[in-house]
């Protein structure tokens, strides 16, 4: 009867299993560590270098941070103008097509917010500030003034800009108790990114002014419309109360800089030691774990590799 040869598992792969002939033991597998210690040293070592290189090369991060309170708590327009009349005069708005209430008012926080990320609030920021070849200096060069790109299709884009500052360099949080807002920016230039942060809240304040003057300009327009069709003394003595209001308010927004959020405290460029990455410390720690446990491997797979060549 014809036997099989028997084929004893290599030291590697008895390494793997934990069976077989040439399986190792916890004393063994310590021998192995110290024979090959300055393998699992030099191994380390490389990680190390490696990981202070990358620590110190890296380039510091900054954040500064805005603190704003939003001015867009009362209602605004017809809907809100209406709101401050009696139940009698709040007739007027289903006469004239406009909803009562805090509706208007509880949006016109949401909606400041919203249009401080939004995209068309980004893009013309950027173009204002020419930020394209400040977020993509790997691509620009900036002695000529030209992307270093091999066709048109490769230049940078107002959405690839939009991606990377809101993705990157942008974050917003609300406290939900006081409602307070923090505007922060990321960036590897502290004063840079102070700039950034405070003018990314003027410019939203300067556009949500000027379309307040342009709605209370409509306003005016449809309340003159109808003053001069209505006839009934108590809607007169109502549109010129609306009239009177909408001028008011188109005056305060021509005054009030600060029209959607006042600043609690402007960004500040944090000082040259204050950069939030790299984290020198988890980095080399990082790299020196790692190595270690490279080195181990390598010590065993050394070892795995001679018995073999030995069998």
């Amino acid at each position: 009867m014809n036997s099989q040869p028997e084929i004893k598992p290599t030291s590697l792969e008895a390494l793997q299993s934990g069976t077989g002939d040439n399986e190792l033991s916890i004393a063994e597998l310590t021998r192995v560590l110290v024979s090959y210690r300055l393998l699992v040293a030099a191994v380390a070592i490389v990680f190390l270098l490696g990981s202070v290189f990358v620590a110190f090369t890296a380039t510091p991060q900054y954040k500064a941070e805005s603190i704003l309170a939003s001015n867009q708590g009362a209602g605004s327009g017809i809907g809100g103008m209406l709101s401050n009349f009696g139940g009698s005069v709040g007739s007027i708005a289903g006469l004239m097509g406009v909803n009562l209430g805090t509706a208007a008012s509880r949006q016109n926080k949401g909606v400041a917010l919203r249009t401080l990320t939004a995209s068309s609030h980004i893009y013309s920021f950027i173009q204002s500030e020419n930020l394209l070849p400040v977020l993509f200096s790997g691509r620009w060069d900036e002695e000529n003034e030209k992307w270093l790109v091999d066709s048109p299709d490769e230049v940078p884009t107002l959405s690839d800009g939009y991606d990377v500052f809101t993705n990157k360099l942008l974050n917003i949080q609300e406290d939900q108790m006081t409602g307070i807002i923090t505007l922060s920016i990321t960036w590897k230039d502290p004063a840079q990114a102070a700039d950034w942060a405070n003018k990314l809240v003027e410019a939203l304040n300067a556009r949500l002014r000027q379309r307040a003057i342009a709605n209370t300009d409509k306003t005016i327009e449809v309340l003159n419309q109808e003053l001069e069709r209505t006839k009934i003394l108590e809607l007169r003595q109502a549109i010129f109360f609306m009239i009177e209001k909408q001028i008011g308010d188109k005056t305060g927004a021509r005054v009030q800089e600060e029209y959607a959020f006042t600043f609690v405290n402007r960004a500040i460029p944090p000082d040259a030691d204050k950069y939030i990455s790299p984290n020198r410390t988890l980095i080399i720690g990082g790299g020196l774990m790692i190595g270690i446990i490279a080195g181990i491997f390598a010590a065993f797979f050394a070892h795995a590799i001679l018995r073999t060549d030995r069998s």
